[in-house]
């Protein structure tokens, strides 16, 4: 089965309330059209991207889903309505290796250094030479996501400061390879529900839409001529140089801030973030 079409929200399907006691419901209804009348529902489910446990996309009304429905709206086999519920009751089920993800969303202020302006050109003086590097804020959203293991495995530390290599769906968004980064990773104490033991574990997952590589600009003391031979870099008085020069992208010195190459590098590792089964 394929997805021809959607998944798309249905916004007269919303709906939420809250009582003088504080319960908390809301509903959403997305649109799905597949290419064949079969009875795999888990497609368009999965084109949706929602799952049990996810929290409500608008943060200041705190609930998540507890139950997901699909059905046919009328007499076509290709359309479905996949309705999401959700609420703030939390109720203990008898087997806590079965517990929804609790997923909560937040955001943090960070900063780093720019050369270049919003739109990407570098900044410069009224020279027309590059100012220093700036510093600037960078604000990231955060994703806590929390689930119980029946026991902490092993490799789950191999995961510390690694970079997606594979595409995820999370809260119902889709993050692209390489724009998330585990940050965080925290195994809490051994415990017991109903003689089943296990083992609260969350991670802070944070993003970033430009990716996680380095970004260097290329300069050294040494450039390399066509010949694939190294020679000093001199300044414009044919002298060597004491500081590092700016290169262009074959390696030859520049004295054209515009020409001078860029190189981003992996710094982090990488991983499959499927095979956590948080997501």
């Amino acid at each position: 089965m394929a997805i021809i079409e959607g998944p798309s929200e249905l916004f007269d399907g919303r709906d939420a309330s809250v009582n003088i006691d504080g319960d908390i419901t809301a509903r959403r209804v997305f649109y799905v059209r597949t290419d064949d009348k079969g009875f795999d529902h888990q497609s368009p489910m999965v084109a949706v991207g929602i799952d049990l446990g996810d929290f409500y996309p608008d943060y200041s009304w705190p609930c998540w889903c507890t139950s997901i429905r699909a059905q046919h709206p009328q007499n076509d086999g290709t359309v479905w309505q996949i309705q999401y519920d959700y609420d703030n009751k939390r109720e203990l089920l008898p087997n806590p290796l079965f517990d929804p993800v609790v997923i909560r969303w937040s955001s943090e202020n960070f900063t780093r250094t720019t050369m270049v302006d919003a739109s990407g050109d570098i900044m410069l003086n009224t020279a027309d030479l590059p100012y220093p590097p700036l510093e600037i804020d960078d604000d990231r959203s955060i994703v806590n996501v929390e689930r119980n293991l029946p026991f902490v495995p092993t490799w789950i530390l191999q995961y510390r400061n690694a970079v997606n290599l594979d595409q995820f769906v999370v809260g119902g968004f889709i993050v692209q390879i390489g724009q998330a980064k585990i940050e965080k990773i925290n195994i809490g104490e051994r415990q017991v529900r109903n003689d089943v033991a296990y083992y609260p574990v969350s991670i802070d997952v944070h993003f970033r839409d430009e990716g996680w590589q380095v970004d260097r600009p290329s300069e050294g003391l040494m450039q390399k001529t066509d010949l694939g031979v190294y020679t000093e870099c001199e300044d414009e008085d044919f002298n060597a140089v004491r500081e590092p020069a700016m290169l262009d992208t074959q390696g030859k010195q520049t004295f054209d801030h515009t020409l001078q190459a860029v190189k981003a590098f992996d710094v982090y590792p990488q991983r499959f973030y499927s095979a956590l089964g948080f997501f």
